[in-house]
């Protein structure tokens, strides 16, 4: 979910891992993460097809701060992280060109 160009995600196509199910809110983001071989989903965290505690992993990577409602998010977030699980958040510096 949010993962930028998901060049994270690339890494779990490695023996041994699960097919990593990446949810996009932008249509031009899932055709990306889809020419890119990634099991993709269109949606967001309140309109998609997972259960409640469904994932292993949320990835966030340059997506929090363009919204308005993080706490909303971070909420439909933990709802469908396994328990124990953490969510893994990146965010541009403040300042700087891609901020």
């Amino acid at each position: 979910m949010g993962c930028a160009l998901d060049n994270y995600l690339e890494q779990t196509k490695n023996p041994g891992w699960d097919q990593p199910q990446v949810l996009k809110v932008s249509e031009s983001t899932l055709n990306f993460a889809k020419s890119r071989g990634l099991s993709v989903h269109q949606g967001d965290l309140f309109n998609h097809g997972f259960e409640p505690n469904y994932s292993d992993l949320i990835m966030w990577q340059d997506m929090i701060e363009h919204r308005t409602d993080a706490i909303a998010q971070l909420t439909g977030a933990y709802q469908l992280l396994k328990p124990g699980i953490c969510i893994f958040i990146t965010t541009p510096k403040y300042g700087r060109i891609f901020a």
